[in-house]
């Protein structure tokens, strides 16, 4: 008998901590949360039809994402610091697309410092003469 009540006294303990935690998540989740801030970054198209098109992506990309709640920005050259300072997520298809020297090299690590994240697509991990930088 006295397993029994035992894991009985778990269990209640264990139902009422998971209905605690339950009504905590479903509180949070109904909360509005500020929306994934991207910056799509592409750049020429490289190949033929319907190969490497990275400004349709940009164009394609930016219209989905924003349909689904996310703030879009996006250009064929790479962010500025005020587009980095508006930015949660660098999404990157260009070719050489990583290869990222001065100035926008100090605006990127101090993106990446801040927590900034970082997707990086097909050619677009190419970096030039840069992949030792590229590889960290």
């Amino acid at each position: 008998m006295g397993r029994l009540r035992f894991f009985k006294a778990m269990m209640t303990t264990f139902l009422r901590v998971g209905a605690v935690l339950l009504a905590g998540l479903i509180a949070c989740a109904s909360r509005a949360a500020d929306p994934l801030r991207v910056f799509i970054r592409a750049g020429i198209k490289t190949h033929g039809p319907g190969q490497h098109d990275h400004p349709r992506f940009l164009g394609e990309y930016t219209k989905v994402l924003g349909e689904r709640g996310v703030k879009v920005d996006g250009a064929m050259e790479f962010p500025s610091a005020a587009q980095l300072d508006a930015t949660d997520v660098v999404v990157i298809f260009a070719a050489d697309g990583m290869k990222i020297t001065g100035d926008e090299r100090s605006r990127f690590e101090k993106f990446l410092q801040r927590g900034g994240g970082l997707v990086v697509l097909h050619d677009g991990v190419v970096s030039g003469d840069q992949h030792e930088w590229a590889k960290q």
